[in-house]
């Protein structure tokens, strides 16, 4: 009896081990590998010299002791490297864990700063520096548009045709040189080109007014520009016809051109006529503008009148962007960079 109780706890003693052993997969003598390591020589302190402190712990029972950032926004960086973890080692910290193993003492979780990336970017550490790296899919096209913020797009080469709808009704008489003051380095910031970006403008009041189409003009700045200082205000609002316009003389002439995409950005107050008939053509039209794959953004002085600004841009509010009364560049790079998304020069 005595034997074979010994030759179970034997037995018991061997699986055990063997069961901790798989768990860990640390390569080596586990009661070696799982001995507590102290901390690290120069992990630094919360906040100096951009460094973080190390959190330890164990990832799971029986698992080997390790060491990460404790913030989740630093990196650990080690012989100039990126690493996700330290482990604890026979006694040593190692990185390399589980590759390979190799013992250090010098680690660092350092943190990118007051780095600002672009949303579709992440923090990278590379030649000893953190970079904005765009995420797969997109290209960085900051230098393209000559933006003093980082810029990633998604773009995938194609050409993008922007309609400009402007509203001269009396009511934008107010608000005249709040939107010339926004459009002059806005149209100059999209680089504008006869094999890239194009531009069309349209106004509209009691009618409507093709006064750049797709022609030379339409990558020629300063057309563009003239075009819209000379622009006589004057009239009721009728958008809803000037989106049909847009639809039926600018978008749909072009629109089987698989290389080129459509943007239409409509300038207003949102002040167009209350009564239903007025607001069924703006919903219809935003409705027709998108079954053509055309995305609708909308430029306003005021959100006095944000359900008409809403049923312009079909609903999505995010597309609707107020302007203060003298924008800054941040506000006008801010709407350029929604159309840069989805452009390479």
């Amino acid at each position: 009896q005595f034997r074979m109780n010994l030759f179970l706890v034997f037995i018991s003693s061997f699986i055990a081990a063997a069961h901790t052993h798989g768990d860990v997969g640390c390569g080596g003598d586990c009661l070696k590998a799982c001995r507590r390591c102290g901390p690290l020589e120069n992990e630094g302190e919360e906040g100096v010299n951009g460094t973080s402190v190390f959190a330890y712990g164990f990832r799971k029972a029986g698992d080997c002791k390790e060491a990460v950032c404790a913030n989740e926004n630093a990196t650990l960086i080690v012989e100039g490297q990126e690493y996700k973890s330290l482990v604890c080692f026979q006694g040593k910290w190692h990185f390399g864990y589980p590759a390979f193993l190799e013992e250090t003492s010098v680690a660092q979780c350092i943190t990118p700063g007051d780095l600002e990336c672009d949303d579709d970017a992440s923090i990278k550490y590379e030649d000893g520096n953190f970079q904005c790296v765009c995420n797969p899919n997109y290209v960085d096209v900051t230098n393209s548009f000559q933006s003093p913020v980082q810029l990633c797009s998604n773009c995938g080469n194609k050409k993008l045709n922007i309609v400009l709808l402007l509203d001269i009704s009396g009511s934008m008489a107010e608000s005249a040189d709040t939107f010339l003051a926004f459009l002059q380095p806005f149209i100059k910031f999209l680089q504008l080109k006869q094999a890239g970006n194009r531009m069309s403008v349209i106004t509209a009041s009691n009618s409507y007014e093709i006064r750049i189409n797709w022609g030379p003009n339409s990558y020629d700045v300063s057309a563009i520009q003239t075009s819209i200082v000379s622009i006589n205000i004057g009239g009721t609002s009728n958008l809803g016809v000037g989106m049909e316009a847009v639809k039926a003389e600018l978008i749909q002439p072009t629109h089987e051109n698989e290389d080129e995409e459509h943007v239409l950005i409509v300038l207003t107050d949102g002040s167009v006529h209350h009564s239903p008939p007025y607001i069924h053509e703006i919903t219809t039209a935003a409705a027709n503008l998108e079954a053509l794959g055309v995305e609708t953004y909308v430029v306003s002085s005021t959100d006095r009148y944000t359900d008409k600004l809403f049923a312009i841009a079909n609903g999505v509010e995010a597309n609707v962007l107020p302007i203060p009364e003298h924008p800054t560049d941040e506000v006008i790079m801010d709407v350029a960079h929604r159309l840069q998304k989805r452009v390479c020069v």
